[in-house]
């Protein structure tokens, strides 16, 4: 899988996970008491996602 965006706002890392298609998750990371989370994806989707 590779990393496609970071965000550091949950309810719009969702918001982008929902505009996917295909296999997806939402992985969230902690570093102090900061929280980001990372939306990553197949290779092979890489070429046909666009998040704006």
């Amino acid at each position: 899988m590779k990393l496609l965006n970071t965000y550091d706002d949950k309810d719009e890392a969702e918001e982008a996970k929902a505009k996917l298609q295909g296999e997806r998750r939402l992985a969230s990371e902690r570093d102090s008491t900061v929280v980001i989370y990372n939306l990553p994806c197949l290779a092979s989707q890489l070429g046909v996602i666009f998040i704006g």
